[in-house]
């Protein structure tokens, strides 16, 4: 005889297996991608959503941006700017000048779209965060001001403790994009 607990594992098991299952036509059948991406891909489908939203790379190799969107994108890097036509892969060799750190990269006017965690080739290596005192330090004169404005009265906390985080940290990264924004476009 048949015990309940056999036939709910069944079910449970059948249920799953047709989920994988669906789950694979999809991928399959949606992905633009289909095949093997190239080593330290970020995948950019519109600049609010890149894939994958942090990515680690040893200092000295390639990162391949690839534009799966149906517009031309332009990503600042490190001082380094480029674009990237749609459905076009664009090598790129970070020069991670502050050594390893964390990147952020800007795509269009989105202010920090992605991250790029610079690590060196040795193991062990710890990875130094750029803090905000040190973001707004290195920020042109002229940006100051707004910068210190979008994070209001958090700003002295932001600035004198490396590890604070402000309350709603999506408004306060809005804001401080719109610092370097110019008519919908990064300086």
């Amino acid at each position: 005889m048949v015990q309940k607990s056999e036939i709910i594992f069944v079910c449970i098991t059948t249920l799953l297996v047709i989920v994988v299952m669906t789950g694979i036509y999809i991928w399959r059948n949606d992905n633009p991608f289909r095949g093997t991406l190239p080593r330290n891909a970020v995948i950019i489908f519109n600049c609010s959503s890149i894939e994958p939203a942090s990515l680690d790379l040893k200092i000295g190799d390639v990162v391949n941006f690839i534009n799966a969107g149906d517009a031309e994108r332009q990503i600042s890097i490190d001082g380094t700017v480029f674009l990237i036509k749609a459905g076009e892969t664009k090598e790129v060799k970070p020069t991670f000048s502050l050594g390893p750190a964390s990147y952020g990269y800007d795509c269009d006017s989105v202010a920090v779209a992605g991250q790029i965690q610079a690590v060196s080739g040795g193991q062990g290596e710890s990875l130094a965060m750029i803090s905000f005192r040190e973001y707004y330090d290195s920020a042109p004169r002229d940006k100051k001001p707004c910068l210190r404005a979008a994070l209001g009265e958090e700003f002295t906390k932001a600035y004198n403790d490396s590890s604070y985080i402000p309350k709603d940290v999506h408004t306060a990264v809005d804001e401080m994009e719109k610092c370097f924004a110019v008519n919908g476009e990064t300086q």
